[in-house]
């Protein structure tokens, strides 16, 4: 992954349930990233898997959760709830077989101001992730 140059950015899409939490609509984790790894300048992005040398796939996911919590009269109840993920697939263009797998949490908040200054957060969380992953050379084993 070191050596990759040019990469493919494919848009994995987004679960119904964090596109209606996050807010900017169903392509915004594709675009934010693409305009995060635009400005770091490390790889060219280009337009075919075939001209790639790695592909980064980026998809916003929602996972439930169902949290059992006591109300103060002692009552019980279950609160579903959707912790809103990036995940990004590195994958081989010639196997689509997955290289790495990058999942962080996506920043989000009570205000649409405040959500959008949280998710452009862990956009950066996300490209500071890749810069580490494809800055390190793969150990090689020792005999």
């Amino acid at each position: 992954m070191t050596s990759a140059k040019k990469i493919f950015l494919s848009n994995g899409g987004e679960d119904a349930q964090f596109v209606h939490d996050i807010p900017g609509g169903p392509n915004l984790a594709y675009d934010e990233l693409y305009a995060s790894l635009k400005q770091w300048d490390h790889f060219q992005l280009v337009t075919s898997p075939a001209q790639a040398d790695l592909i980064f796939e980026i998809r916003g996911t929602e996972r439930s959760a169902i949290v059992e919590s006591a109300s103060p009269d002692g009552r019980h109840s279950d609160v579903t709830y959707f912790p809103a993920f990036l995940n990004l697939s590195i994958l081989d263009p010639s196997t689509q077989s997955s290289l790495y797998v990058i999942t962080i949490w996506a920043g989000r908040d009570t205000t649409i101001p405040k959500g959008k200054i949280a998710f452009t957060k862990s956009i950066g969380t996300l490209t500071d992730r890749i810069k580490a992953v494809v800055s390190v050379p793969a150990q090689t084993p020792q005999p």
